[in-house]
């Protein structure tokens, strides 16, 4: 029982210690935060001052994790030792296991709260930067992408409208794509799609047109049989029936033994003047 009383007795001030750690802590951390209201409104100069507060700071935290983790161990390893004889001691084991316990317990809180301080203190170093950080100047170049936006974002958002039925936006999308990223891999998908998006909606002129720009602007690309076929289909839509059997046949020369030529031959076919009747006699 002596022994007992001794180890809550040992570990009492251990907590206690740990507690007023932790206020302090708490206080660092009040004096920061009205430190930051005082940046918003202050020179440039206090900056380097705050910095030195947050270092400070930190600096404390991590001899107080180191502390907190140490304590964890010497309880760990004290619990361990204890194990042996307080097996004999009956109903008393269970008593003190629930000391413990409840001792292991507030350390893990008090844990997860520095854990949850020192995020918040990242946050507020961060903040600084970004406080002293100069904005960026904007670019000069209209052919240059505003910031924040990538080839890879613009193509997918313009996938997902087109997907949509979201016609517009799409088409919107894959002009900005080819205006800022006209000579990436992707960019012969895009022309061709915008002619796709006109032909749905039975723009058949702007669809020649989107599918002409996509043979003329990248004539060797995975789009390259699809746009001659579908700008066939177009121009017969607008009654452009020569036109459309020129531009199946130099398909068919192109690439003979393409699915695409199967299918220019087969519109071939159905342009072809049908043959007159033979008269009886």
């Amino acid at each position: 029982m002596k022994r007992t009383v001794w180890l809550v007795l040992l570990a009492a001030p251990l907590v206690a210690q740990k507690r007023d750690q932790m206020l302090e802590m708490q206080r660092d951390i009040g004096l920061l935060q009205d430190q930051l209201k005082t940046i918003e409104k202050a020179q440039s100069d206090k900056f380097a001052a705050i910095e030195k507060l947050l270092a400070q700071a930190i600096n404390n935290q991590v001899g107080i994790t180191g502390s907190l983790a140490k304590l964890d161990q010497a309880m760990a390893a004290q619990q361990k030792a204890l194990n042996a004889p307080v097996a004999a001691l009956g109903s008393k084991v269970d008593e003190m296991s629930s000391e413990f316990g409840g001792v292991r317990t507030t350390v893990a809180e008090i844990s997860a709260q520095m854990r949850k301080m020192q995020t918040q203190m990242t946050d507020l170093s961060n903040a600084i930067k970004v406080l002293q950080a100069p904005p960026a100047a904007p670019s000069l170049d209209p052919n240059s992408p505003p910031p924040g936006m990538t080839s890879d974002a613009v193509y997918q958002e313009a996938m997902r409208a087109k997907a949509a039925g979201q016609f517009d936006l799409a088409a919107q999308r894959f002009n900005e794509f080819l205006r800022f990223y006209g000579t990436t891999e992707l960019a012969p998908n895009a022309q061709f799609y915008l002619g796709e998006i006109a032909y749905n909606r039975e723009q058949f002129e702007d669809a020649v047109a989107a599918f002409d720009a996509a043979v003329e602007k990248y004539p060797e690309n995975n789009k390259t049989l699809d746009a001659m076929y579908m700008k066939g289909l177009a121009l017969i839509k607008i009654d452009k029936r020569d036109a459309a059997g020129a531009e199946f046949r130099a398909l068919v020369k192109r690439a003979p033994s393409s699915e695409q030529a199967a299918k220019a031959r087969d519109q071939l076919k159905r342009l072809a003047p049908a043959a007159p009747a033979r008269k009886k006699k």
